[in-house]
C-alpha cells in the first residue's frame, strides 16, 4: 500500500499535480484513509491544547464527509468535521472552535517534521 501510494504520488508530481501528490503521500504515511488521518490529527490537536479527554474521538467516513465525536473529562462534546476529499478539519470542544485547518501539517509537526 505504501509503495503504491508513493508511486502514485511520484506520478502525480511528475504530471504537475504536486499539491495533490503531497496530500496523497501525507495521508498514506499516516494510515492511508481520511478517517484515520483526521482522527490522528485530532488527537494531536487535543493533546497540544491540553484538553482532558474521557472518550477519544471515534471517526466515521460517510461519502466525502468524516465526522468524529468524543467527550472531555467534564462531559463536554468533542466534535470534528472534515468535509470534501482533502484532510481539512474543524474541531470544537463544548461548542467552542479550538482548531480549523489542514491535518497533514499537524501530523508532520507532531512527528517532528518541518514543512
Amino acid at each position: 500500500m505504501v509503495v503504491w501510494g508513493a508511486a502514485l504520488g511520484l506520478a502525480l508530481a511528475a504530471s504537475g499535480c504536486s499539491q495533490v501528490a503531497s496530500e496523497i503521500e501525507g495521508a498514506t504515511a499516516y494510515g492511508g484513509d481520511r478517517a484515520s488521518t483526521v482522527r490522528s490529527a485530532t488527537i494531536d490537536v487535543l493533546l497540544d491544547r491540553a484538553v482532558a479527554v474521557r472518550v477519544w474521538p471515534g471517526c466515521i467516513e460517510t461519502g466525502k464527509q468524516v465526522r468524529c465525536t468524543g467527550t472531555t473529562a467534564d462531559g463536554a462534546a468533542i466534535v470534528v468535521e472534515s468535509p470534501g476529499t482533502s484532510p481539512t478539519l474543524t474541531i470544537t470542544v463544548g461548542g467552542k472552535q479550538v482548531f480549523s485547518g489542514e491535518a497533514i501539517p499537524v501530523l508532520d509537526a507532531a512527528a517532528g517534521k518541518s514543512s
